[in-house]
């Protein structure tokens, strides 16, 4: 158990992650309900993350937890389009969203049990529903600042896009790379690793953090 702490507590990329959820929830009741939302999907992400890597740690059923990470992440991303789809202003935008979830579902389920399988990162089905949903990010971000004239940069939600943006399309081409090579493969595989660690976590994690900071210091003239 002492190892298992010392795994998630000392490792600085979660740490980053749980910053980002306490403090979220140290400010919780002061946000709107957007910003709420936020720290709820900063919460499971990094109750995803750890229990992953219990699974791991006590090889729950093996060291291998990417099955975990198989069903976790499109957990993320649906909570994430949720997340949106309550922002966006247009009708045909929305049902466009909830006709590509439905196809998404359809596709995943059949590429989970009948393609790349479980134990194996599902890439035909994650990666498009990565990039969809940074797609969504981007949509958010230019749609705010055609409408606003004030800075974008005064509103959490605006970083929080930019950390999406920069999580969900930046690891596209590393996570599709580490799919093609085998993961027996240590030479590639763990600079690629590294590499995705420091997008999907350092860089997301500290946008959110500094954002989050920055908003609490210079907030905007007016709720979203």
């Amino acid at each position: 158990m002492q190892d298992y702490l010392k795994e998630i507590l000392y490792w600085w990329p979660f740490d980053l992650e749980l910053v980002a959820a306490v403090l979220i929830s140290l400010f919780y009741g002061k946000l709107s309900k957007p910003e709420k939302f936020i720290g709820v999907i900063m919460l499971v992400s990094y109750v995803c993350d750890i229990t992953a890597t219990a699974l791991s740690h006590y090889k729950i059923p093996s060291a291998d937890n990417q099955w975990f990470y198989n069903f976790s992440l499109p957990l993320i991303l649906s909570m994430t389009t949720v997340f949106y789809y309550r922002l966006l202003h247009s009708d045909q935008l929305k049902k466009m969203v909830i006709v590509l979830s439905f196809v998404f579902l359809i596709f995943f389920i059949l590429n989970l049990f009948f393609g790349e399988g479980t134990h194996r990162f599902n890439s035909f089905t994650l990666l498009p529903a990565q990039a969809a949903t940074g797609l969504l990010a981007f949509q958010y971000m230019k749609k705010y600042v055609e409408e606003h004239d004030e800075n974008p940069f005064h509103h959490f939600i605006f970083w929080f896009s930019i950390a999406n943006l920069v999580n969900f399309i930046g690891t596209i081409p590393i996570l599709a790379t580490l799919n093609w090579f085998p993961y027996s493969n240590n030479a590639i595989a763990d600079p690629l690793y590294d590499i995705n660690t420091y997008v999907g976590y350092v860089i997301n994690f500290s946008i959110i953090i500094i954002g989050f900071l920055w908003t609490r210091r210079y907030p905007a003239s007016s709720s979203l």
